[in-house]
């Protein structure tokens, strides 16, 4: 067992009040260097990134996270004080949170890890095989430590996913009783209330519980009902549902009607043409920011096209223009 790693175990421990006399003193023993201190916690002042890279030391990255701030507070005028701080800071912080970001599975004894995204803006992180997740805010997965030989996670919010390929070791993704499975694509999923929603941006996804599943391809859409488990499967762009993850989609050429998908997913308007043959005017490089307000999407497509958008309290009307 890596020095880490055991003090990882003695930290939980003592979280437990479940520490010998002497393991006691093994912990001690290792805040008092300063250079174990040091090399457990890297960088110590540096700004944190925006991108976390969850590798073996994990530990120390989701640990320091938490109480950079607390000790950016408490810098010291002194180098004896500010290792001072960082002791107690540190062995109190710890303590508390191995408990929260690594905990066991009762049923089977399995070790696992807990990232949330608890502030305003998206957070990325990179899994252990090396897939890419955004979480939204408010959002939270759980993987197993062992995650390369099994890449099951459970979702609790919403994030899109880039999922490395390995066809030895399928991608699956819990949100309750709604199971994802995937080899190699991306996708976002969205957990919310009494709805769940998964779009495909490419390649392949599995979807549904154990009754019913589904086969997504690129830009579909399956929306579960956990209250009545019931299934609704449409089509829309991908990029609709990811838009939040990035400043802005471009797209090379976009038919109205699907264009005012966006309106229905983004807004939650209702759209209604005067005429069916109107949604396949088409619109050429159009691009869509992100929290961009209605009205100017609406102005912009008002102005290049032959039809003319109007914005009611609940719905959208296209005709074409007087």
């Amino acid at each position: 067992m890596q020095e880490q790693e055991r003090i990882a175990y003695l930290l939980k421990k003592l979280n437990k009040k479940a520490l010998s006399p002497a393991e006691l003193e093994e912990v001690e023993a290792f805040f008092e260097n300063t250079e174990k201190v040091d090399a457990f916690f890297t960088d110590s002042y540096a700004e944190t990134p925006n991108v976390f890279k969850l590798k073996n030391n994990t530990i120390q990255q989701q640990i320091w996270k938490q109480i950079k701030q607390r000790i950016r507070k408490r810098k010291a005028n002194s180098t004896n004080q500010k290792q001072q701080w960082l002791y107690y800071a540190a062995a109190a912080t710890i303590a508390l949170l191995i408990g929260l970001t690594f905990f066991k599975d009762n049923n089977n004894q399995q070790a696992f890890v807990k990232v949330e995204n608890n502030n305003k803006s998206p957070k990325t992180i990179y899994l252990p095989d090396s897939s890419k997740v955004i979480l939204a805010t408010r959002t939270v997965i759980h993987y197993p430590v062992n995650f390369k030989e099994q890449r099951s996670l459970s979702l609790i919010g919403e994030a899109f996913f880039d999922v490395k390929r390995d066809t030895l070791h399928p991608f699956s993704i819990s949100t309750g009783k709604l199971i994802t499975e995937v080899l190699g694509t991306s996708f976002n999923i969205k957990e919310r209330d009494s709805l769940t929603k998964v779009s495909v941006n490419t390649g392949v996804v599995k979807v549904g519980t154990q009754q019913e599943s589904y086969i997504l391809k690129p830009d579909d859409v399956l929306a579960f009902n956990k209250q009545n488990l019931s299934f609704v499967k449409t089509t829309a762009k991908g990029d609709f549902f990811n838009l939040w993850t990035q400043n802005q989609v471009l797209f090379s050429s976009i038919s109205l009607g699907e264009l005012v998908k966006s309106f229905e997913i983004l807004y939650n308007k209702e759209v209604i043409f005067e005429e069916e043959a109107l949604k396949e005017k088409m619109l050429y490089s159009f691009f869509i920011l992100r929290n961009e307000p209605l009205e100017d999407i609406v102005e912009r497509v008002n102005y290049i096209n032959e039809v003319e958008l109007k914005i009611y309290t609940n719905e959208i009307r296209v005709q074409k223009k007087q």
